[in-house]
């Protein structure tokens, strides 16, 4: 009897080994297809066979990250998780949390890392990008240096370091820098990096002629394309340089025959003023690739920036866009405005919106409508959309972020403060934040003193993360223990205007009449919100009582 159970199990056993091994095979199929969806399924069914097989799992992050999704820094954790100790996987998982603005599970990863693999080239790369995100420009130099030593043959990191040392206030560092960098422009691998370097060093030093020399470089150079045509344009312009009209002329005399190239110079048109000399140009076309989807979106949507609503009408009527059918929509909806049917104008805009929501390329392209036509409403409707997504909501996010901080909408940018820590539970600038915005509107008071707490916890040396825990103890009463917090911070740190704010209220809440106001007088020489402005006020009329 035992026998025969043992000979059941291995028909099972076997049964499910092969097919696990199918499973992959095909999950690698179809990822060589770029069938990325179908692959992530045939991964997936041979994890359901195995949890723990290894290679699936891999297969699984490297499908996420194809497809963009925040998932991949799960997976890659996952991987790290099943073969602890590899140094490549712990980067790949910081790699996958820096691509998706996760720092604080980017350091976990590379926490993790042992002392062999903290002294490769490749983890100091890794660390100087996490210090970029972070915010830590005192580190920044000391990895990208170390990686350059360690490898002094990759191209790649000797550029880092030129690119880090451009911006040194000594000349000679400067100089050195740049001479490097010119001679990495002739390097095969980051030839093209080089001259951008060069550019955006010369546009900085004030040196237009210099920024233009090498975008010129890197145009007529090796490996150039149309995109680099379109940069040279947009530099041009930018500077207001006397050679702008003649290369724009240049183009337009001849045209670009791939019809992605031409929807991108057409685009850039209607983007920079003009419109009407993007239709002068569409004239020129052959009526078949007019008429040709997207060459047809981009001119009409030159028609509606042109304010020639009866052609607009005309092409509306009679053209049908297909996949860009949300765009036919939006185009519509502008055309119902400016005829003043607010209830179709309504209409049409909701049904672009319904049809582009599936993607954020084409919520994108719906913002950029909106913030071409003016309308402020809709398009923070937009950001609002792409930023409740899973799938990259921070660029959205960042967007409302500066928008309400300009406007100083406070509750607003709660908000979005609640967003980035629903997103990352961990992320300690947003519990920060969150708690700051909140004792600032005197809501859920309990809820910022603990996230006040967690944050400063976790770093007792971030003046923004002492400045409002030190607040949140001064809503319980222990301004003492607020003020010694706030003590403890170095003198340059004090100045900031979150900190000098704080500093000056609790000062002023302890009769301290000269440190208050000091302190008050330093605080709103910043760009502060209007109830820290009203806070400021308060305290000013208390000491002076």
């Amino acid at each position: 009897m035992a026998v025969f159970a043992l000979l059941g199990f291995g028909s099972w056993y076997g049964y499910r080994l092969v097919g696990k091994q199918r499973a992959m095979a095909a999950a690698r199929e179809f990822a060589e297809k770029k069938d990325f969806q179908q692959a992530a399924i045939s991964a997936k069914r041979a994890l359901r066979m195995d949890p723990k097989d290894l290679s699936a799992t891999r297969l699984m992050a490297e499908m996420a990250e194809a497809v963009k999704i925040r998932e991949a820094i799960m997976w890659r954790k996952t991987v790290a998780e099943m073969q602890p100790g590899i140094a490549q996987n712990y980067l790949d998982w910081a790699a996958a949390a820096l691509r998706f603005t996760d720092a604080d599970s980017a350091q976990e990863a590379l926490s993790k890392v042992d002392a062999a693999g903290q002294n490769t080239a490749a983890y100091h790369d890794m660390a100087a990008k996490l210090a970029v995100r972070t915010g830590k420009t005192s580190e920044i130099y000391g990895h990208v240096a170390a990686a350059a030593q360690l490898e002094p043959h990759n191209d790649t990191y000797q550029l880092q370091l030129a690119a880090v040392q451009l911006g040194s206030p000594l000349p000679e560092v400067r100089k050195a820098a740049t001479a490097r960098a010119e001679q990495l422009t002739e390097s095969p691998t980051v030839r093209r990096e080089a001259l951008r370097t060069l550019i955006q060093a010369g546009l900085a030093e004030g040196n237009g002629g210099r920024a233009v020399r090498f975008a010129h470089e890197m145009m007529i150079g090796p490996g150039a394309g149309f995109e680099d045509r379109m940069f040279f344009l947009s530099l041009l312009g930018n500077l207001k340089r006397v050679e702008y009209w003649w290369f724009l002329a240049q183009l337009g005399t001849d045209l670009p025959l791939d019809d992605e190239n031409l929807v991108t110079l057409l685009s850039w048109m209607n983007n920079n003023g003009l419109a009407r000399l993007t239709l002068k140009w569409a004239k020129n076309l052959a009526a078949e690739r007019g008429e040709r989807v997207p060459v047809c979106v981009v001119i009409a949507e030159a028609h509606a920036l042109a304010g020639d609503w009866n052609s607009l009408k005309y092409i509306l009527r009679f053209q049908k866009w297909g996949d860009l059918a949300y765009q036919h929509e939006a185009l519509t909806a502008r055309v119902a405005r400016e005829e003043g049917d607010e209830n179709g104008a309504r209409s049409h805009w909701n049904a672009a919106v319904t049809m582009a929501s599936d993607r954020n390329e084409s919520l994108a392209a719906m913002g950029r409508f909106a913030v071409r036509w003016g309308w402020d409403k809709e398009y923070i409707d937009l950001l609002w959309l792409i930023a409740n997504r899973p799938d990259q909501p921070e660029d959205a996010l960042r967007q409302l972020l500066k928008k309400y901080t300009d406007e100083g909408q406070t509750r607003d940018l709660l908000r979005v403060f609640n967003r980035l820590l629903e997103i990352n539970p961990k992320n300690f600038e947003a519990k920060n934040n969150v708690a700051y915005a909140l004792l600032l509107l005197g809501l859920e008071t309990e809820r910022a003193q603990t996230l006040a707490f967690e944050a400063w916890k976790s770093d007792r040396t971030n003046p923004d993360f002492c400045s409002t825990y030190a607040l949140s103890l001064h809503t319980k009463g222990k301004t003492d223990d607020g003020l010694k917090i706030l003590q403890e911070l170095p003198e340059k740190n004090r100045n900031t205007a979150t900190a000098a704010l704080c500093f000056g209220v609790l000062s002023g809440a302890k009769g301290m009449k000269i440190e208050a106001i000091a302190f008050l007088d330093a605080a709103e020489k910043g760009n502060l919100l209007p109830e820290e402005k009203a806070l400021a006020m308060r305290t000013r009329e208390k000491i002076s009582r």
